[in-house]
């Protein structure tokens, strides 16, 4: 297997598995992109609203040592642009984009 600079290998048990560029693998594999922004606002309300916007395959809601802010880790779709409707979605619930 040829394997050419910028390309990532994918081992398992000591067995090459795939070795492509990250954006082959992505979409080979299904990843999404990941967006992580910086919310104020209530947590809980949060984990209930983010997995809702369109094109959200995932949403983590971590805390941040700023007390009420909180890390919102999300994973997209394959090939959906998700940070205009999660900026969106979360200033129109009421939510500080930070």
């Amino acid at each position: 297997m040829a394997v050419e600079d910028g390309d990532v290998t994918l081992i398992n048990r000591g067995r090459v598995v795939a070795a492509d560029s990250v954006e082959r693998l992505s979409q080979r594999f299904g990843g999404g992109e990941h967006v992580s922004v910086q919310v104020r606002g209530d947590a809980d309300a949060l984990r209930r609203m983010l997995p809702t916007v369109a094109g959200v395959a995932d949403a983590k809601v971590v805390e941040d040592p700023e007390v009420g802010v909180w890390r919102c880790d999300l994973l997209a779709a394959p090939d959906a642009d998700i940070r205009g409707a999660a900026a969106a979605a979360i200033v129109n619930a009421g939510f500080e984009l930070v």
